[in-house]
């Protein structure tokens, strides 16, 4: 029998409702929505992506549009679908595929957004506070863009993949840096001399002395410079495009027609221009290099002198620039003339000289390219003149020892002519004594002779002391040169015919003088430029030619073989023009710079050896 525990109270437990975890399916409906939401947003995205960056091309909108169309409708097909499901996500996407898999469309639409985003930046560089960053904008950058996205909207669209992103070209100021690298090395020419009569000392400090100099150092710099060439690549770019358009006016807005007259054009100017300068490169590094060699085989062979070292590493130095030089230009020669095409094997009317018109894209970068390397070397030309002629100086001062030798000179002249004047004046006072014990008639005659005949003899010794024709020697006696005719034009005549002839012989007299001491030098001067030119290795270069004789590089040869050629048919006439037009006393001047600048080579030494020995040359005008 059942039995209760004592002090137990019996609990009967009440029925409880049902009570849902509203916090757990708050969670789980929060995750839900949030997955919703980020999957919604996902493809929200994605369509707000296709449907707002824009596109460039006609064709690209038109289909864009046709894209769009289809994505509205089928959107609206799984709209009601529930997007928290993945896989509800992965069948939403597909809508995007037919849009992603056109690969012109996603091109046109990357190459667009690229574009915008590049041109806001490269147009804010212009507000920039940094001075630095406002330099790099330039509006010709600006231009190159928008130029380029003009080529991809008309491109074919079979080039429309080929398209690469259109970028802003950051400018470079050329002269900034080439006149920064010229002041960070110092670079200075300073030579002091003395000119040809040795009176003065005339100092040059860089001007045309340095601007060679310049040329290739700025050249070399702009060679490896990646970020100048863009710059001047741009440049080019640019200025073909403004000539396209402003020619297609003349060919009824036909651009092609325009362009193509715009690359013929070009390149008949260029392909000339780019040869020349690829000759100039390689001979002026092939004369540097065998001046190189010439001082190096001197040195082997025991023909030390102390200037020899100095000049051997500055031609060193010049040589590797040079062959940077070198190196580009025949690469731009090889571009712009390397292959040649006929009519024959291209069609009538679409080559010009090596211009093959039926590759557009291969003649636009030969005449770019060629263009802009002109371009560079306009702005290192106008650098080097910048810098060369920033600290010029042409300074003359009195030599000390000419100085002295022309008053010594000068004195000995003076005596020589009071001892003249006090013979004559003693020699007058005995006829005029003889003459008193004649009648009153005959003496004045006898007077006025004598009066006439002292002045023509004054006047004529006075010319021959002049020229250094004549002398007075240690006893005061007036004296004429050995092998020098005394010319006496007083002897018949009246008086006016007796000046003529005096004038007369005394130019002759003169052109004797000057041929004496003159054509000793001529023919130094042409044997050493002979010796300089000649051969397989030649160490003057037709450049350094041209600038000595004051002519051009193209010129240089054939004028020195006429003055090489006259000068040995015909010594005494050719020595004579070559003085009394004053071109002997220029070219002198300009290869003594040139001996003084190469004073380690052989031909310089020669020649500033042997012009010591030669009587000076006086600039005598007749």
């Amino acid at each position: 029998m059942a039995t209760y525990l004592q002090g137990v109270t019996d609990y009967i437990p009440e029925i409880q409702p049902f009570q849902p975890d509203y916090n757990f399916y708050m969670n789980v409906l929060q995750a839900k929505q949030n997955q919703y939401d980020t999957n919604y947003n996902k493809i929200s995205n994605i369509y707000g992506e296709l449907y707002n960056n824009p596109v460039t091309r006609d064709d690209s909108n038109k289909m864009k549009d046709e894209y769009l169309k289809k994505i509205d409708f089928e959107l609206k097909r799984v709209s009601s679908l529930d997007l928290s499901l993945e896989q509800n996500v992965n069948q939403a996407a597909q809508v995007f595929k037919p849009f992603y898999e056109n690969n012109h469309l996603m091109k046109d639409m990357a190459l667009t957004k690229n574009y915008n985003r590049a041109i806001g930046n490269a147009v804010a560089l212009a507000n920039s506070k940094d001075e630095k960053v406002r330099g790099t904008y330039w509006d010709a950058g600006i231009k190159a863009m928008q130029y380029r996205l003009d080529e991809f909207k008309n491109a074919d669209a079979s080039e429309v993949l080929s398209f690469s992103n259109i970028n802003y070209t950051p400018y470079a100021n050329a002269q900034k840096k080439f006149l920064d690298m010229a002041k960070e090395y110092n670079l200075s020419v300073d030579i002091t001399q003395p000119d040809k009569s040795g009176m003065y000392f005339i100092r040059q400090k860089n001007g045309e002395l340095l601007l060679p100099s310049l040329q290739k150092l700025f050249m070399n710099a702009y060679v490896n410079d990646p970020e100048l060439q863009k710059v001047y690549a741009t440049q080019a770019y640019v200025n073909r495009k403004d000539q396209i358009e402003l020619r297609s006016k003349n060919f009824n807005n036909d651009k092609v027609a325009a362009e193509k007259d715009f690359l013929q054009e070009q390149y008949r100017h260029l392909k000339s221009y780019v040869g020349e300068q690829a000759a100039e490169a390689n001979e002026s590094y092939t004369v540097t290099k065998n001046k190189t060699n010439s001082v190096e085989n001197n040195k082997n062979q025991g023909d030390v002198h102390p200037k020899q070292s100095s000049y051997l590493q500055r031609l060193q130095q010049t040589l590797q620039v040079e062959s940077f030089v070198k190196s580009h230009a025949d690469k731009m020669n090889e571009d712009i003339n390397g292959q040649s095409y006929t009519v024959s094997t291209q069609g009538p009317n679409q080559t010009i000289g090596g211009l093959d018109l039926n590759n557009m894209e291969l003649a636009r970068n030969k005449v770019d390219s060629a263009y802009a390397n002109l371009l560079a070397e306009r702005d290192i030309n106008a650098a080097s003149e910048i810098y060369a002629n920033k600290d010029r100086l042409y300074d003359i001062k009195v030599n000390p020892v000419g100085l002295e030798g022309m008053r010594h000179a000068h004195n000995m002249q003076r005596d020589a002519a009071q001892n003249a004047f006090t013979m004559q004046r003693d020699r007058m006072k005995y006829d005029f004594e003889v003459a008193k014990i004649k009648d009153n008639q005959e003496f004045e005659l006898k007077l006025a002779q004598a009066k006439v005949k002292q002045e023509n003899n004054n006047m004529y010794h006075k010319h021959l002391l002049d020229i250094g024709a004549a002398y007075y020697d240690k006893d005061g006696t007036f004296k004429i040169k050995e092998n020098k005719q005394k010319i006496d034009p007083f002897t018949t005549g009246n008086t006016t015919n007796n000046k003529i002839n005096f004038f007369k012989a005394q130019k002759e007299h003169l052109y004797g003088v000057v041929d004496a001491d003159a054509a000793g030098y001529i023919g130094t001067f042409i044997n050493s430029i002979q010796s300089g030119i000649e051969g397989a290795n030649p160490e003057i270069s037709k450049k350094e030619l041209a600038e000595i004789l004051g002519t051009t590089p193209d010129k240089a040869m054939t004028e020195f073989k006429k003055i090489k050629s006259d000068y040995y048919s015909n010594k005494g006439q050719v020595v004579r023009d070559l003085t009394l037009s004053g071109k002997i006393f220029n070219f002198k001047d300009k290869f003594d710079r040139w001996s003084y600048a190469n004073d380690g080579t052989s031909i310089s030494r020669n020649y500033l050896s042997k012009t010591q020995e030669i009587n000076k040359i006086e600039d005598v005008q007749l």
